[in-house]
C-alpha cells in the first residue's frame, strides 16, 4: 500500500506501492482499480439530494460562461432569454429581463443528449441529437426512485418531483426516452472528489513536453445517463481515470495491439476515435465491473 497522503482516505485499496512508477502504458494492459476514494458524504450527496446536483450542475454552466468571450456570453443569454418566453413575442419589461437573467444562473439549460438508437451514445450527429434539460430535471430523473407499498409501485417520491420543466423541450418527449448529459466538472465537486491528491497518489507519469506534464483540468468532465446507456467501443488520446459516483457501469477493454482490428473510422463518415464494431457483449474476457453508471466524473 502506497503512503498516502492525509487527504485521501486511509482504506483506499489498489494504488501502486510508493517507489512504483504510474507505466506509460499501462492503461493498455489491465485497468487500476481504486476502491473507496469517494468519501461516503460526496457519494451520498450525489446518490440521494437532487438539490445538491442541481445546484452544482447550474454552478457549472455558470462557471464555463464565465470564461467565455463576453460576445458569446451575451448571444447565450439572449437565446436563453428567448427559451424562456417561449410563444410570447412581446419586448421584455426591465423586469422581466432582469428575471430572465436571474433564471439563467438559477435554472440553466444543459445540452443533453438522445440516442437515435435510444442506447449507443456519442458526441456525433451519426448517434445522438441535442435537447435542452434544466439541471433539476436532469437531478430528478436520474436520482428519484419509485416508493414501494407492498408489491404495489406508486408515484415517484423525491425532492426532485417539483422540478420546473417550464424550460424544457416539450416536444422531444424527455420523460420517456434515454438521455445522456456531459458537462464541465464542477468545482464544488472537483474539491469534494479531491482530485489533485488523488493524481499526485498515482505518480502519474512525467512527459517530456511541456503540454503534457499535468493533468488538464479543463478536458474533465462530468457524466450523466440512465441505465442502460451505452458508449461505443472508442478510445481515447489520453489516460483516463473514471471516478464512479453513483450506480455501475460495465466495460469492455481492448488491449491497444488489437486497435487495428476494430475497425475504425476515418474521422469522416463518423468520430475518428470509435469504432464501428457493435452488439459488443460478454463473451471478452477483460470485461469488468466499476462498483458504483449513472454519475460519473472525469
Amino acid at each position: 500500500m502506497a503512503v498516502l497522503t492525509a487527504s485521501v482516505p486511509t482504506q483506499v485499496q489498489g494504488l501502486p506501492q510508493s517507489n512504483d512508477n504510474f507505466p506509460r502504458r499501462f492503461r493498455n494492459k489491465f485497468p487500476l482499480v481504486l476502491r473507496q476514494i469517494v468519501h461516503k458524504d460526496v457519494i451520498e450527496q450525489w446518490s440521494s439530494d437532487p438539490e445538491h446536483v442541481t445546484c452544482c450542475l447550474n454552478q457549472s454552466v455558470y462557471e464555463q460562461d464565465q470564461g467565455l468571450p463576453q460576445q458569446q456570453k451575451q448571444q447565450q443569454q439572449a437565446q436563453q432569454q428567448l427559451l424562456s418566453q417561449g410563444a410570447d413575442s412581446s419586448p421584455p419589461t426591465a423586469q422581466a429581463a432582469s428575471e430572465a437573467v436571474q433564471a439563467h444562473t438559477q435554472e440553466s439549460l444543459l445540452p443533453v443528449m438522445i440516442a437515435e438508437d435510444t442506447k449507443n451514445f456519442m458526441d456525433h450527429p451519426q448517434f445522438t441529437k441535442k435537447i435542452s434539460m434544466t439541471a433539476r430535471e436532469i437531478a430528478a430523473r436520474v436520482l428519484v426512485r419509485p416508493a414501494w407499498k407492498g408489491t404495489t409501485a406508486t408515484d415517484e417520491v423525491s425532492a426532485g418531483n417539483s422540478a420546473d420543466t417550464a424550460n424544457s423541450d416539450k416536444n422531444n418527449n424527455t420523460t420517456s426516452q434515454r438521455f445522456y448529459y456531459r458537462g464541465m466538472v464542477p468545482s464544488r465537486l472537483y474539491s469534494d472528489l479531491r482530485i489533485s491528491d488523488l493524481l499526485n497518489a498515482l505518480s502519474l507519469p512525467q512527459e517530456t513536453t511541456a503540454h503534457e506534464s499535468a493533468p488538464n483540468r479543463d478536458l474533465m468532465r462530468i457524466w450523466i445517463s440512465l441505465a442502460g446507456a451505452t458508449t461505443p467501443l472508442h478510445y481515447d488520446r489520453c489516460h483516463g481515470i473514471l471516478i464512479q459516483l453513483v450506480g455501475r457501469k460495465r466495460f469492455v477493454v481492448f488491449s491497444h495491439e488489437d486497435t487495428s482490428n476494430l475497425y475504425t473510422y476515418d474521422g469522416i463518415s463518423g468520430p475518428g476515435h470509435a469504432s464501428k464494431v457493435r452488439g459488443l457483449g460478454h463473451c471478452f474476457p477483460f470485461a469488468f465491473t466499476a462498483p458504483s453508471s449513472t454519475l460519473q466524473s472525469l
